[in-house]
């Protein structure tokens, strides 16, 4: 290209456009794009306010959720007598084991809370004779330190 060509702006009409022109195009652009990401920030700030949680919780949500979900694959707690469906009847050994550092360990026959332990060995000696015949569901709910807690239930048949 020779060095004697040049370019101009120019509008419409024929006359030359400012070369700041490109500028402040940029700068009102840049002031649009500031403006309304400031906008959309206080919108969303005032729905998390509306909903009474943090603007940035959404991770600690997550985060709380993977560790629950977590806790109840490799942490659990598992029934180990008596065996699932059975039929039992006298006085029985409801034993459970922990995979790991459970803090509180609780038995629940049909919902209701019957034997609390904070250490191993979690067994309880349940009298059949105080149950109605029938099916009953027993619930062994592990709570670590933290408060994450994972439960396991099965159904055993009372036959007095």
């Amino acid at each position: 290209m020779p060095d004697n060509v040049s370019f101009r702006l120019v509008k419409g009409n024929g006359s030359e456009i400012s070369k700041w022109y490109p500028f402040w195009i940029g700068t009102i652009v840049g002031f649009a794009f500031v403006f309304f990401a400031f906008l959309l920030a206080v919108v969303e700030i005032s729905r998390a306010n509306r909903t009474q949680t943090s603007f940035f919780d959404f991770s600690d949500r997550m985060m709380t959720q993977i560790k629950r979900g977590s806790m109840m694959q490799k942490d659990g707690v598992r029934i180990l007598t008596p065996a699932k469906n059975a039929s039992v009847s006298g006085k029985i050994q409801i034993s459970a084991v922990s995979d790991k550092n459970a803090s509180a360990v609780k038995f629940l026959l049909d919902g209701a809370e019957i034997a609390v332990f904070s250490a191993e060995p979690y067994v309880f000696a349940w009298d059949t004779a105080g149950a109605k015949n029938g099916e009953h569901i027993i619930a062994v709910l592990a709570t670590d330190a933290i408060g994450y807690s994972t439960i396991t239930q099965q159904s055993v048949t009372v036959a007095n």
